[in-house]
């Protein structure tokens, strides 16, 4: 039986989008509390293209002020970039984690290994033959340590 906002505990999870729950849960949550929202598909529809991708209506305000709550944390946390995180404005009450937790908007990023950079390079070159390979519609997003190929439009 799913549990209802009358019998659920904190630590039950929540496997369906009734913001009348979601928002009990927060208002009845220990604290401190910590939030953590995926920005693609989550905060916004997912596109073709990620700097197509917009933050649903309204989405901006609700966040942001479930943020200003006394002790709750909301941090949007992504694949992207910090710089294609930008293109959504999040207010300085929201934290901004971007490329898998290597980055966080306010701290400095650790700068990759002679290694690591080796292999980016050696990434971005097989991801290169491959958008190549593939024809129109395929493209390539550069993060700080990651190569993607996008072919959703392929």
């Amino acid at each position: 039986m799913r549990p209802t906002a009358e019998t659920r505990r904190p630590t039950d999870m929540i496997t369906h989008d009734d913001p009348a729950l979601l928002a009990d849960l927060v208002a009845s949550s220990p604290r401190p509390l910590l939030i953590g929202l995926d920005v693609d598909g989550v905060l916004a529809p997912l596109v073709d293209h990620a700097d197509d991708a917009r933050l649903l209506p309204g989405i901006a305000a609700a966040v942001a002020a479930v943020a200003r709550l006394d002790g709750v944390h909301v941090a949007a946390v992504s694949g992207r970039s910090l710089d294609g995180l930008d293109q959504f404005d999040f207010g300085a009450d929201l934290h901004v984690i971007g490329s898998h937790g290597m980055e966080s908007r306010g701290s400095p990023t650790q700068p990759l290994t002679t290694t690591e950079h080796e292999r980016l390079v050696a990434l971005d070159e097989l991801a290169v033959a491959a958008a190549e390979g593939l024809g129109p519609g395929a493209w390539i997003e550069r993060k700080p340590a990651s190569v993607v190929l996008h072919v959703r439009r392929v």
